[in-house]
């Protein structure tokens, strides 16, 4: 779980990995000191099934969403954090997903915490 750093960073990140694993700047390369062989799935796979990442107060991942593995991503409240958004964290929400399906605006709010922590 990725938290507190927020996702709009997320996928620039994911693609920058995703291009090195591709085009073998990670395979192995003993004159380079890279020893071991590169995982055997590419990152962005990696992070669509082990990865949970947080929003935090950032209003531009909304816009970002199709580059994010939905599944993964969580609405974080940062209670009781200095710099949270308590106590207006439902109405962050609610404006941050105002214009997302209401399918992936549960998932963000709601449904991805549950399956995750099983509540």
């Amino acid at each position: 779980m990725l938290s507190e750093g927020g996702a709009g960073w997320i996928p620039y990140i994911v693609e920058r990995a995703d291009k090195g694993w591709y085009d073998g700047r990670l395979d192995a390369d003993p004159a380079l000191g890279r020893l071991h062989e590169k995982a055997s799935r590419p990152p962005s796979q990696v992070l669509a099934e082990q990865i949970y990442v947080c929003i935090v107060d950032e209003h531009f991942v909304a816009s970002i969403l199709d580059h994010l593995p939905i599944d993964n991503l969580l609405f974080e409240s940062d209670y009781p954090h200095g710099d949270g958004l308590w106590p207006n964290n439902r109405t962050y929400l609610e404006k941050l997903v105002a214009n997302v399906p209401d399918h992936i605006a549960m998932k963000i709010a709601n449904s991805n915490f549950r399956r995750v922590f099983g509540v």
